[in-house]
């Protein structure tokens, strides 16, 4: 406003901040001005803070975050509580916590003993069933469970190593199977915890009796000793049971109707009546039949068919008996016969002839096709027993010896009354006594015996006291143990009784018991009688538990 002449000029400048205006044209320009932020836009959460130069806006945080400073400035970050250094004190009990800072403490805070066993637990109330499976693999009732742990518990099922207290001794190298269905070769004086070469299961320790392999080159069908008759033989071909490229392919020739044949003879001297088993592994390739055969000297003609495909074998001839096929995995598998001679010889022989589709042992060969082989074997014997592999020469497989003496018998052993628990399978070939477990002197005059009796019927307990029988428990006991079997005998003086399947034997009260210092296991009182296959756990109470107890240990 011109005040002389009165002439109002309107001015399009800005009003600065000392004549009360802002100096700007926006309003963001305005607020930063006067020392706002210039971006007046929030959303809902934002934080403002003061930073070094002027205001900041801290959005808002993500999911499950918190406000945390650094000293200088606010940021957003994940919740993280160290609990041994962020946290002091303990949780009550009525928060569910111990209330305590120490393992003893908070056993004591919650009723129980501050180590060691509960002993003032008298009674277990709601509870019908308990499970034992980390002992022997059983279940019984609450009522009928030994009050006491066993002194004295062998699971070699589960645990798959020996006890130390155990002295153990085999003076050769043995095969057995692993847990990946692979034969493996245990070293010398060393225990065989053997597996189902299929399923992997665990069998439990492996026990048997010396053996020989009387054929030589038992892996080597290329070998001039090895007599192939319209055969062809092609070493190291096919990985064989043993995980090895060492598995033989055995070709048929083009000859029209003839026997494909291979066969080895070995010398060995014996008597009417005398057993021997052939065996070999077989697998197919492109013949899926196999005879094996015997036809040396008084063993006459004895032979049985094997039908690798379905693995079954065909009914024996002759001289022969009791064939057998045991599936090893990979198409191959064990194929084994006893024969039986019915005179004085000097030698025998292992034939093998392939058969065609229509199971016809003379045929006419395409030259292609044959049979996968292994591991022959010519053992004297009733069974079959675990492979020796032979190069230039027999070789022969030691005894497996199992047993427990001084004061690793002593610690565990009541010579007053007792209970032996045994969980294991017998061999149901073998034609002769057999013990899983035997507490002796080291003679036969004094001895304790879990046996199977010569007919492989039945469990045979027995006693003998200075050579004199003291009674057996086999009576009622009419389950074959050829499969899985738990047995339980109990002693104390003028008592002896037993228990399988839940079923109890009679019970003896007329029994002197012996003076014994040992205990064998898997043989008889002196080292013989050998089980001849797998226990799976054996355990001693050192107190006669009662027949309800008993029958409860042994049932499936």
């Amino acid at each position: 406003v011109n005040q002389s002449t009165g002439a109002v000029v309107v001015s399009t400048d800005t009003i600065p901040i000392s004549k009360g205006g802002t100096g700007e044209t926006t309003a963001n320009a305005a607020l930063a001005a006067l020392g706002g932020i210039s971006d007046p836009t929030t959303t809902r959460g934002d934080i403002i803070t003061k930073g070094a130069s002027a205001l900041d806006r801290l959005p808002i945080g993500a999911v499950n975050t918190f406000l945390k400073s650094d000293g200088t400035d606010p940021t957003w970050a994940a919740l993280s509580v160290d609990l041994t250094s962020d946290v002091t004190g303990t949780l009550p009990l009525a928060n569910g916590g111990t209330g305590a800072s120490t393992s003893g403490d908070a056993r004591s805070n919650l009723g129980a003993a501050a180590s060691g066993a509960n002993t003032d637990i008298t009674s277990l109330g709601g509870i019908t069933d308990l499970a034992v499976s980390d002992e022997m693999g059983y279940t019984v009732t609450t009522a009928n469970l030994p009050a006491s742990r066993p002194s004295l518990n062998l699971n070699f099922a589960n645990a798959g190593v020996l006890d130390p207290r155990i002295t153990f001794t085999r003076a050769s190298t043995a095969t057995y199977y692993d847990n990946t269905g692979t034969l493996q070769t245990a070293a010398s004086g060393e225990a065989r915890f053997d597996h189902d070469p299929l399923t992997g299961e665990s069998l439990g320790f492996l026990i048997e009796e010396q053996r020989t392999n009387l054929l030589t080159y038992s892996e080597d069908f290329a070998d001039a000793t090895w007599i192939k008759t319209n055969l062809s033989a092609t070493s190291n071909i096919v990985v064989a049971p043993d995980g090895t490229l060492t598995g033989d392919k055995l070709v048929e020739n083009t000859a029209t109707n003839v026997y494909h044949v291979f066969t080895k003879s070995c010398a060995t001297s014996g008597s009417a009546g005398d057993t021997y088993q052939l065996s070999v592994y077989a697998k197919a390739a492109g013949r899926d039949r196999i005879i094996l055969q015997v036809d040396a000297g008084n063993f006459g003609i004895g032979n049985c068919s094997f039908n690798l495909s379905t693995g079954l074998p065909g009914t024996p001839n002759g001289s022969a008996s009791s064939p057998k096929m045991v599936a090893v995995g990979n198409g191959w598998y064990r194929c084994s016969l006893t024969v039986t001679s019915t005179g004085s010889f000097a030698d025998i022989n292992l034939k093998a002839i392939l058969e065609n589709a229509s199971a016809q042992q003379q045929y006419t060969g395409d030259g292609v096709s044959g049979i996968y082989a292994w591991g022959a074997q010519i053992e004297a014997g009733a069974f079959p027993t675990s492979y020796i592999a032979t190069t230039t020469a027999v070789a022969t497989r030691a005894a497996d010896v199992a047993v427990m003496t001084g004061t690793n018998f002593s610690e565990w052993f009541n010579p007053s009354a007792g209970t032996l628990f045994t969980n294991g399978a017998s061999n149901p070939l073998q034609s002769t006594d057999k013990s899983i477990g035997t507490f002796s002197d080291n003679t036969l005059a004094n001895r304790m015996a879990i046996s199977t009796g010569a007919a492989n019927a039945v469990w045979n307990p027995f006693i003998i006291t200075n050579n004199v029988s003291q009674g057996s428990s086999n009576v009622g006991l009419s389950a074959p143990p050829t499969t899985s079997s738990k047995l339980a005998v109990a002693y104390a003086f003028n008592d002896f009784i037993a228990s399988s399947s839940g079923l109890l034997s009679s019970n003896d009260t007329s029994v002197i018991l012996p003076v014994v210092d040992r205990l064998y296991i898997g043989a008889s009182a002196n080292g013989t009688d050998f089980w001849n296959s797998h226990i799976r756990s054996l355990a001693y109470y050192p107190t006669r538990l009662t027949n309800a107890q008993l029958q409860a240990l042994t049932e499936a």
